[in-house]
């Protein structure tokens, strides 16, 4: 049986989303998949950024790379449960496939510009860009609140002020792609309250912290103990602290889309 923790409006289920006892605990029906899958296609290692005020590439190290065996089986097995809406993350090389995916009718691709990119090491662009497609299942979400360009400003490079977290005693970040927390509170303001929010890939529980504070029933699988973990102290933390309870404001939305489709 996969373990279950359910914290405040939070269900945190640590085991792989296409387990089937897995598919078992999570509802038949869910109003929003907001999901920040593996991405497909990455690939190089740095694991020393500054050795003698020089940068060098090295050997792969945990933090990049395709750790996880990316792949779109999720999807599949999972999107008949949603009715209102999809919000599916995507790094560059899994665009194209992404956006030819038959979820419903396609309402924007979205970008969140990020300012503490690291620079390229390899003769590639530097990505400071990651994207967001979103989906149409049903009615119910106010597609008109939807943000198509994302800013968080003031992100110191290397961290995200007190939202990254580190493994124990080496300064280093625990997940590869913890996102800001504002990034998803700015995309779950499309949702009414008593929203319920499907996350398969939880990480270190950053979309399920976006539900928290806005008191949205979220439903979060993770499959790394470590990762699993992470979330569930991170989650019982927030659940103690009220003042935690109010939507960021530390987003920047762009009146127009960014990368309109159509």
């Amino acid at each position: 049986m996969p373990t279950i923790v359910t914290i405040d409006t939070v269900t945190m289920i640590h085991g792989d989303c296409m387990d089937p006892m897995v598919m078992q605990a999570v509802p038949d029906t869910i109003d929003l998949l907001l999901d920040d899958p593996p991405y497909l296609g990455l690939s190089g290692g740095i694991d020393d950024y500054a050795r003698g005020g020089v940068t060098v590439m090295t050997s792969p190290t945990t933090t990049v790379g395709d750790l996880w065996g990316a792949n779109w089986d999720w999807a599949e097995a999972y999107m008949p449960r949603i009715t209102t809406g999809a919000v599916v993350w995507a790094g560059t090389a899994m665009l194209p496939e992404m956006l030819a995916m038959s979820w419903g009718d396609m309402m924007a691709l979205g970008v969140w510009y990020k300012r503490n990119a690291m620079p390229s090491l390899r003769p590639v662009p530097k990505y400071s860009c990651e994207f967001y497609g979103a989906w149409k299942r049903g009615p119910g979400l106010d597609w008109r609140k939807f943000p198509t360009h994302l800013d968080v400003p003031k992100l110191a490079a290397g961290a995200m002020a007190s939202e990254r977290i580190l493994m124990p005693g080496s300064g280093k970040a625990l997940h590869p792609a913890q996102k800001p927390v504002a990034v998803m509170e700015s995309i779950l303001s499309i949702c009414p309250p008593g929203t319920s929010v499907l996350d398969l890939h939880a990480g270190t529980g950053t979309v399920a912290a976006a539900c928290m504070r806005h008191g949205l029933r979220c439903i979060s699988i993770e499959r790394d103990s470590t990762y699993f973990e992470a979330a569930v102290i991170r989650l019982e933390q927030q659940a103690k602290q009220p003042s935690l309870l109010i939507p960021s404001p530390q987003v920047r939305l762009c009146e127009q889309p960014a990368l309109p489709v159509g």
